[in-house]
This record gives structure tokens, C-alpha cells and sequence, in this order.
């Protein structure tokens, strides 16, 4: 930044999107039977907001690679279901927003559907991406 201008860094828009994504009540969130604390680059949270009455489950995936994730949320009936994907990512870990470029690593919002309780998700590599589905 200078005297006149300032630019949103990659890591606060992190911290925008967990703050203004916590929900009401924390639900469990596992991969094969445990927290999602780093196995296959992969970090996870999942929340209930009563307030909206939507889930919202945070993903990062730290690696190289792109994943495909299938998540079956329990409690959530059948038939279609609306929501919403916002995704923080970059394949240059040396990318950073700077005054000529304040833009360059931002948060993208894009609707999405699921079918019923599933949640077909791809996770970019380097990515985080948060999902909120009405339930």
C-alpha cells in the first residue's frame, strides 16, 4: 500500500471468508472416519447456520493437484438443491495482489446444485473454497 491506496492480500480474504462463513453450530466433517486435517492436502470445516438454514463447508486443498471430492451431507433430503461455491485461487504461489494488480488473487462466486445429499466438488490445486447449500 501507499498513502492513498491500499490492496487486499491472498490471506485476507481468507480471513474474510471464514468470518463471514462461521454458521451456528459446527458439524462433523470427516474422511475416512477422521477430521479433514491434512490427509491427501486436504483441510475441511463444516458448519450449520440456523440463520439461513444452509450448510457451509470450508476445503482447502494445498496441493498441486486438482481433486474430486464427493461429499454426502447427512440430514439433507432428496430432490435438488440450490447453492452457492466462492473460490480463492491461484496456481503461482509466488502470485500477489499489488497496486498495479489489486485483483489478481480474488474471490470467485458461482452458483452450484446438488442432487439430493451429494456434493460433487472439484477443488483446484491451491485453492480454498467455501460452499454453502439451503437445505
Amino acid at each position: 500500500f501507499d498513502n492513498l491506496t491500499h490492496v487486499r492480500t491472498p490471506n485476507y480474504y481468507v480471513q474474510q471468508l471464514y468470518g463471514k462463513n462461521v454458521g451456528t453450530h459446527v458439524l462433523q466433517l470427516t474422511l475416512d472416519n477422521k477430521p479433514v486435517t491434512g490427509q491427501n492436502d486436504l483441510y475441511a470445516t463444516a458448519a450449520l447456520d440456523q440463520n439461513t438454514n444452509e450448510i457451509i463447508i470450508k476445503v482447502a486443498n494445498v496441493s498441486i493437484q486438482k481433486k474430486q471430492l464427493k461429499l454426502n451431507i447427512a440430514g439433507v433430503a432428496a430432490g435438488k438443491k440450490k447453492g452457492i461455491l466462492t473460490r480463492l485461487h491461484s496456481m503461482d504461489m509466488e502470485a500477489k495482489n499489488t497496486i498495479e494488480d489489486p485483483s489478481q488473487i480474488v474471490p470467485v462466486t458461482a452458483d452450484i446444485e446438488l442432487d439430493g445429499a451429494e456434493l460433487k466438488a472439484t477443488l483446484l490445486p491451491l485453492s480454498f473454497s467455501v460452499y454453502r447449500v439451503k437445505l
